[in-house]
């Protein structure tokens, strides 16, 4: 797992620490955001997949 704190990733990813601790406890984000902090874990591949099946499925999941 990784072992960076709020204010390293907010400095990493040019957001705010409070971004950081709103988005840790589950408020909403912007995509943007979500996509910052998904490419800064290199995890953009494990994203289009679960987007890839979800279509595939036709099982497109409300984010509301």
């Amino acid at each position: 797992m990784y072992e960076l704190s709020q204010e390293d990733l907010a400095k990493a990813l040019e957001l705010s620490r409070l971004t950081i601790r709103k988005l840790e406890e589950g408020h909403n984000a912007t995509l943007d955001t979500l996509l910052k902090v998904i490419n800064h874990f290199d995890m953009l591949g494990e994203l289009y997949a679960a987007i890839d099946r979800n279509i595939s499925d036709n099982n497109i999941i409300s984010l509301y």
